[in-house]
């Protein structure tokens, strides 16, 4: 049953864009397939703590704002524009000066707004610096001085809300990072099996 109806499925599941899977991967799942990422023990322990199962999860997060494409790309469904950073134990900075690892755009946001950066135990963070001029996360106001967990899907916003630029807080898999985003400028990153090959190309701010 699973042979016959998962490609149906699978096709239905990716919108049409199965064509951009590797050519060696099967369009369908299989009974003999294993877990890659986890044992099967740690299901449990995952099931009743979804922080846990964040911890564990094999992806680097990232602070992220998307746009629409402005230009030509390989291949315009499989692509986006995006500025943001990866977030590491080494706090990214954020804030409207050129020397910002995060470069907000919106005329409110002081020169530095905020830090953020994922700590040992894997969880992500955002601390608003005392020169800020607003910070909102998912709609709310965050005070200079706080601060606050990061969780995927997350909304923030820097100097105004709404603001110009809405950063959001992804997951990504360790084997699609291209090392290739900018936090000062968009920039088209590629996803699937071409972030492997191909640089991103720099386009208008």
């Amino acid at each position: 049953v699973l042979h016959a109806t998962m490609p149906g499925v699978l096709g239905w599941v990716l919108g049409g864009n199965n064509g951009h899977l590797e050519e060696a991967r099967p369009s369908a799942c299989r009974v003999e397939d294993r877990l890659k990422c986890f044992s099967e023990a740690e299901f449990a322990t995952f099931l009743r703590d979804d922080q846990q199962l964040l911890r564990a999860a094999h992806a680097r997060w990232m602070l992220l704002c998307e746009r629409e494409p402005t230009c030509d790309s390989v291949d315009a469904d499989s692509n986006s524009e995006a500025k943001g950073v990866y977030l590491s134990s080494s706090p990214s900075t954020l804030g409207s000066s050129a020397n910002s690892d995060l470069l907000l755009a919106d005329a409110a946001a002081a020169a530095q707004h905020a830090r953020a950066w994922r700590d040992e135990q894997g969880d992500c963070y955002l601390e608003v610096l005392p020169s800020s001029s607003g910070t909102w996360v998912n709609g709310k106001a965050l005070q200079p001085g706080h601060k606050q967990r990061l969780l995927p899907q997350d909304m923030l916003e820097f100097g105004a809300h709404p603001a110009s630029e809405v950063f959001r807080v992804k997951m990504q898999h360790v084997s699609l990072a291209t090392g290739g985003l900018n936090g000062r400028s968009y920039t088209v990153i590629p996803v699937g099996s071409q972030a492997k090959d191909l640089q991103p190309s720099p386009v208008a701010a």
